[in-house]
């Protein structure tokens, strides 16, 4: 931060974080005290269901110390959004009444949109899907799917919005290849052991879980030996927390 000396109009940096700043001149040695200007909050808009991603998407963007509003329902949020922008959008491509892409495709149809940016959520575990470059999304800036992981997810939050990081946490073509990889085998693995996937869902048997855990690395070190069994797990895991919600809410 530069900042002018008052008597003598010499210029000289500060590095404090400190709101509140006693400063000498390196000049003339004058005195004074020197309050920061607040900086403008930051706020995030997440349009999505009540569920596991929706509250990790919301606990990572205020540990980003970003202000937050949760919306379900498309036409809401459209009506936020004309009230009040925010500086992001995170939703899901389908929303109830006004889909979530053509939000995003209004949005960044309109001139005040190239201030805000917006990350689109899309599904997972359907073998067919393959990561699609944002471009192609309905404008939107970047596109995530559950298990992303916490710091890839602020990188992109981040980067998007212009705050300041010591270490960006990117996704390389090779991992996103990983990624898709993994999708389509976790897809795999859900056909061919439904039956147990069944039994720990309606009786919630831990058990059922290890035997599951244990046929999936069997079939992971078969298949893809150089994927990594922490993420087909932390995949498997996101995967029967959805199906649990889903039964939870009827």
């Amino acid at each position: 931060m530069i900042l002018t000396c008052p008597k003598c109009g010499f210029h000289f940096e500060i590095k404090e974080e400190k709101e509140n700043i006693f400063l000498t001149c390196p000049s003339c040695k004058a005195q004074w005290n020197v309050k920061r200007k607040e900086k403008e909050k930051l706020l995030c808009y997440i349009a999505d269901q009540p569920r596991a991603f929706r509250d990790f998407i919301a606990q990572n963007v205020e540990e980003l110390g970003i202000e937050k509003l949760i919306f379900e329902d498309g036409f809401i949020l459209k009506k936020a959004i004309q009230e009040k922008p925010p500086n992001l959008i995170i939703t899901n491509v389908f929303l109830p009444n006004v889909l979530g892409v053509d939000i995003c495709s209004e949005v960044k149809s309109n001139s005040g949109g190239k201030n805000i940016s917006i990350i689109l959520i899309g599904a997972i575990y359907k073998i067919e899907r393959y990561h699609r470059k944002p471009k192609f999304l309905y404008g939107a800036d970047d596109y995530i799917e559950e298990g992303i992981s916490s710091d890839i997810f602020k990188s992109i939050v981040k980067r998007l919005l212009g705050i300041h990081y010591e270490k960006e946490f990117i996704r390389t073509p090779e991992e996103e290849h990983k990624l898709r990889r993994m999708r389509i085998f976790i897809s795999e693995i859900v056909e061919e052991y439904s039956e147990i996937i069944e039994s720990y869902l309606n009786g919630g048997d831990r058990e059922e879980l290890k035997k599951l855990f244990l046929k999936a690395n069997i079939k992971l070190k078969e298949k893809a030996p150089d994927l990594s069994e922490d993420l087909m797990k932390a995949f498997l895991i996101q995967y029967l927390r959805k199906k649990l919600e889903e039964r939870k809410n009827g």
